[in-house]
Order: structure tokens, then sequence, then C-alpha cells
């Protein structure tokens, strides 16, 4: 009998696993009486070869990973890091230091948003806080003390400061006093 790509054959009884020499692997081409790592290594090479086939990876090769194999017995992630680093350790990562330090930091030229960011990783945010002037209920609201020495408004007209101490945290109802109270003042002193 002859297989695909020309190789010889001899005839065997049907079987129900491959005919290769310490292979158990179902049949997956009759004519042939081979499975299919063995129908294609005939095909390549012409003999079904001496050395066994390697046996299928299910899982990565790193101790506790538990992920599907991806290349090189190695899941997706691990074999990426290979690529990557030469290795497949997770690199350590530097964090950037925060304030002052940081290259990025602008001091007291920081802008609106930067300074509410500055705000609420200084002090938390304002629900973590009681209301700074009833005390009754929680606060919401991040309130800038009006009159700060410190006190910038941005572009759109909105006042803040860069320091968070300039702020106190107000629930919503008080924060909508002490803003009309503060427009108020601003109001009288333009009528002089």
């Amino acid at each position: 009998m002859s297989a695909p790509g020309g190789a010889v054959v001899t005839d065997q009884p049907d079987r129900d696993v491959c005919r290769a020499e310490r292979c158990d692997r179902p049949v997956a081409y009759l004519g042939a009486g081979v499975c299919q790592a063995h129908y294609f290594r005939l095909r390549r090479t012409g003999t079904l070869g001496d050395e066994p086939i390697r046996p299928r990876r299910t899982g990565c090769e790193i101790p506790g990973c538990d992920r599907p194999h991806d290349a090189r017995g190695l899941c997706a992630a691990h074999y990426s890091r290979l690529l990557r680093h030469g290795n497949t350790e997770l690199p350590a990562r530097s964090t950037p230091p925060r304030g002052p330090d940081n290259a990025m930091w602008r001091g007291d030229q920081v802008g609106y948003d930067g300074a509410h960011r500055r705000l609420r990783s200084a002090r938390g945010p304002a629900a973590a806080h009681p209301c700074a002037r009833c005390g009754t209920r929680p606060a919401q609201h991040w309130a800038l003390i009006h009159g700060s020495p410190r006190q910038r408004t941005d572009p759109a007209g909105l006042p803040y400061s860069p320091d968070p101490r300039d702020y106190r945290a107000l629930c919503p109802s008080c924060h909508k006093y002490y803003d009309m109270g503060q427009r108020a003042r601003r109001i009288s002193y333009s009528l002089w």
C-alpha cells in the first residue's frame, strides 16, 4: 500500500492505535494506519522515524502557573516576557516618587484639576470626613476656603488653591450655603 508522499507502508491489520512504535495515539488516517502526528511526519520525511513524537503540552511549564500552553512550553504571558526581557521572571517595576521628588512636580503652578487630584491624594475623599460646618452629616464635597493668599483662578473663572490645607470638607447643603455667602459678599463689594 502507498501512503501520501510516496512512502511505502506495509499492510497491517486494522487497529485503533497508531502503528508506529511506542505510540498509543488513536489512528487518524485509516489508509496509513497512523495518528495525525505520524501521518504528517510520514508526509514530510517519508518515514515514521525512530524517535517518539513529543507529547502535546497542555499547560505552562513555569511552577505555579496554570495557564494553557502557548509556545515553547510557556503560556502567553511567560512567553511574552521571555521575548521582551530574556527571562520569564516578572520585571521589577519602579514606582515614580510622589510629590516634590517627582520630575513632573509643578509646585504652585498646578492647574485646577491637578490641585484637586493633589487634594484627594493628600486628604482622601471628602466622604471620609464629617461636615466641617454642621458636623451632623457626612461631607461630600471639598470646598475652597476663600480669601487664601494662595488662591488662584483658572481660565474658566473657577477659584482653586494648590495647597490641600486651603479646603474643608462640607456636606452639599453647607457647601451651597457657604458659596452663596461668598457670592453675596463679592456682589456687595462690587457695589461700593
